[in-house]
């Protein structure tokens, strides 16, 4: 991601995602470091806990769909019109494949992303080209961990391993 700052137009929106990325590394910093020393005894400290406990996860989903939803057609656009270069296109991929693995909420705006279009090109009135483009579109971007059939809400399941011993899983 800050490699598409440091060679894109800045646009304000796009630091939307770092925001809340910041506010939520201070107030679990001022949970943990700062109000223990300062305030011991706060009824404070457990706010502060429950808020980013309930806050934390719609953050997130937010944020994967503003990095989604926001960041890709505004790369798009500007390769085609030729505001920016390809290479940083290519380079934001690389950061949405890191983030499509590192992140369960990614995952998940992608799927919606999926059904949604599958939705659309399931229509009747659509032409059987515009669906045939749309799977081929699918499969040349799906990787072997982005499914194609819009089930990307959860990572693969880990598989396990028995020992020789008891049979127990190795961890």
């Amino acid at each position: 991601m800050a490699i598409f700052f440091l060679y894109a137009k800045p646009l304000f929106p796009l630091l939307v995602p770092y925001a809340i990325y910041s506010l939520f590394h201070v107030l679990s910093y001022a949970r943990t470091n700062l109000f223990p020393t300062l305030a011991p005894q706060s009824s404070f400290i457990g706010s502060i806990g429950d808020a980013v406990g309930r806050f934390y996860d719609p953050a997130m989903s937010a944020v994967a769909g503003i990095e989604i939803l926001a960041i890709c057609p505004r790369l798009l656009l500007g390769s085609i019109v030729r505001r920016n270069s390809f290479i940083l296109a290519a380079s934001y991929v690389g950061f949405l494949r890191v983030r499509w693995e590192q992140s369960l909420f990614v995952r998940r705006i992608f799927g919606r992303i999926t059904m949604r279009i599958d939705a659309l090109a399931a229509d009747g009135n659509v032409p059987s080209v515009v669906r045939s483009a749309w799977v081929s579109v699918k499969n040349m971007l799906a990787g072997p961990a982005m499914p194609v059939n819009g089930s990307a809400t959860s990572p693969a399941p880990a598989r396990s391993s028995t020992s020789s011993t008891g049979g127990k899983k190795a961890n």
